[in-house]
């Protein structure tokens, strides 16, 4: 942690993409703010990495229609700053990416980040390539973007509905593969 902590402070726009894997199996559902807390101190940021393991958690779940509603009230009052950013998002989705990443930010913080993925999975949610594209295409901090997008979508539509030459050409594919085949075996045990 004293590792990643020293990265957040140097590159705080990134707690977003690493704390995705934090997700989900703590009992009380709290992981994700613990997680959070041992690597920022900004409520914003804290609140942006809170919202990247809980939006995944509940993409899991294959719940897009409620994540914003859902995630403003288990961010609850940690930041208004955060939170305002997030209620902006419903706001631009009927808008083209240029106009809605103008309202949105560029991703070089937190927040920022965490809205851009959210307005690039709600889009398409049932369309892992364009939600990945739409963030990774930005003038801003796309690889962050693109990165939290992924992870929501990629949550949701399961490996099914990644594209197939994607799959099979990313970098340690067959590593990637068997971790989340043990992964999910892991959760089809517990439930």
């Amino acid at each position: 942690i004293r590792r990643q902590r020293q990265m957040c402070i140097r590159d705080r726009g990134h707690l977003a993409q690493q704390l995705g894997p934090v997700v989900v199996d703590e009992p009380d559902g709290r992981a994700p703010h613990r997680g959070a807390a041992a690597l920022r101190q900004d409520n914003a940021g804290i609140a942006s990495g809170i919202a990247t393991a809980y939006l995944t958690a509940l993409a899991l779940h294959g719940e897009s229609d409620v994540m914003i509603g859902r995630l403003l009230d288990f961010v609850g009052d940690l930041s208004e700053e955060f939170n305002a950013k997030v209620r902006q998002v419903e706001e631009v989705l009927a808008k083209d990416p240029d106009d809605a990443f103008a309202v949105l930010g560029e991703g070089w913080v937190g927040d920022e980040a965490v809205a851009d993925a959210l307005y690039c999975f709600l889009r398409s949610p049932d369309d892992y390539r364009r939600t990945v594209l739409t963030g990774a295409n930005t003038q801003g901090d796309s690889d962050s973007i693109a990165c939290i997008a992924g992870a929501v979508s990629g949550a949701y539509n399961g490996i099914a509905g990644l594209p197939a030459a994607w799959v099979a050409t990313v970098e340690n594919h067959e590593l990637l593969a068997t971790t989340a085949r043990h992964l999910a075996d892991v959760e089809e045990s517990q439930s």
